[in-house]
């Protein structure tokens, strides 16, 4: 694609590999299982969780207690962590990328210089957004069912998590932003010094009525007339320097935001309103 200039090829793939090493390496899976044993053994997280209440017989956690705590929230974690582990492998893999110094094309339809793809990246991680929303919407709709808390109070904890989905999920692009802005402040100055440089060009033939010595700014085919050069250079204007748009914020907020709409929606009475509708209908 260009993006990588020729000399800094073999550079790039030394990037690469380290980063390949580094997705290999077993430490921070030693680290992970660390974290979950700990998690396990200490009282307040482990076996004394209220969420258990259900498997504790005789004062004693039966079978399926231990099952939850050994087996299924550790597997859990597992993928949860090695999610976490690949945010952060990907932003450090777009940074020591950026490092090379990429050539990017200002005017460029994408309005990132070239670099719209990168704008599909959060939709990698859409189904740790939604796993987790599906573990979190399955705790509220316990409290819902069991111990009569009221939906709406989880309203504001929904928000927060919705936007911690979106921050979280979209971290590896913002190292883009300080590079964006900084390469659209330099491309506007160079880009303005050539309109200009075009105008004066076109001013003096045309309104001052004095020939023109060099004109290989006006007979530009790249350039065209005075209309197409300005297009140009308002591409360059609207070239943006935040990385993601709507569309790729919509990738994580639907998936993480659909499960616990599930929740939100136990107090509706559906088929109530269902049959209301088709009677009014009908």
């Amino acid at each position: 694609m260009g993006l990588v200039p020729e000399e800094k090829i073999p550079a790039l793939g030394e990037v690469i590999a380290g980063i390949i090493r580094l997705r290999s390496s077993i430490l921070p899976w030693i680290a992970i299982a660390t974290m979950i044993l700990v998690w396990v053994l200490v009282p307040q997280t482990g076996h004394r969780l209220e969420e258990l209440d259900w498997a504790i017989d005789h004062d004693e956690l039966g079978f399926g207690g231990w099952w939850y705590l050994c087996v299924s929230r550790p597997i859990f974690q597992v993928f949860l962590f090695g999610w976490l582990w690949r945010i952060v492998i990907l932003a450090a893999l777009l940074k020591r990328i950026l490092r090379l110094g990429l050539k990017i094309v200002a005017p460029h339809p994408d309005r990132l210089g070239g670099l719209g793809f990168i704008e599909g990246f959060p939709t990698i991680f859409a189904p740790l957004a939604f796993a987790c929303s599906c573990v979190l919407a399955s705790k509220w709709a316990h409290e819902v069912t069991w111990h009569g808390v009221h939906v709406q109070s989880f309203r504001m904890q929904a928000v927060i998590y919705i936007a911690l989905s979106l921050v979280l999920c979209i971290s590896p692009l913002l190292v883009f932003i300080p590079f964006l802005r900084k390469q659209k402040r330099k491309a506007v100055a160079e880009y303005s010094q050539l309109i200009a440089r075009h105008g004066r060009l076109v001013h003096q033939q045309w309104m001052e009525g004095r020939p023109v010595s060099d004109r290989t700014i006006l007979e530009a085919p790249e350039l065209g007339p005075t209309c197409d050069i300005g297009a140009i250079f308002e591409a360059v204007k609207s070239m943006r320097i935040i990385p993601f748009t709507r569309k790729s914020l919509l990738a994580i907020a639907i998936p993480a935001g659909l499960p616990l709409l599930a929740v939100f929606l136990m107090e509706i009475p559906i088929g109530e309103l269902i049959g209301k509708i088709l009677k009014a209908l009908l």
